[in-house]
């Protein structure tokens, strides 16, 4: 609906299988998940956690946090840090590292990214 904003994530490949659902057709087999529910009925994400690999960095988005590892350029003054905790609620332009102050979150953030990683055999 016209001047809706939605506060939950979804990314650039879910948007083929939620047209291909509202066309009536099948999203098996394909990239993406179907998010018509959290755009027309406010449901939440579908996605939990979400990973990517993209020119050599590596990241993981869950909730507000994002980590990266080997962050490119563009983030705040300490881009070129092998590591990079972002708070997408605090600071959405993702200006400071929080790595030194959510420690943890780190942690634990990077080793599920780098189970995933380790899971695709790469």
């Amino acid at each position: 609906p016209a001047g809706q904003v939605i506060q939950e994530t979804g990314v650039t490949m879910d948007i083929f299988p939620t047209f291909l659902k509202w066309a009536g057709g099948s999203a098996s087999g394909r990239d993406g998940t179907d998010v018509s529910a959290m755009l027309t009925a406010k449901a939440a994400s579908p996605h939990e956690e979400l990973f990517w690999e993209y020119q050599g960095q590596l990241a993981l988005r869950r909730g507000p946090w994002k980590l990266m590892l080997g962050p490119k350029e563009g983030l705040g003054d300490n881009a070129i840090a092998p590591k990079w905790l972002s708070n997408l609620k605090d600071d959405p332009r993702e200006q400071r590292n929080w790595l030194d102050a959510e420690p943890a979150v780190a942690r634990d953030l990077e080793a599920r990214l780098l189970e995933w990683k380790k899971r695709l055999g790469a």
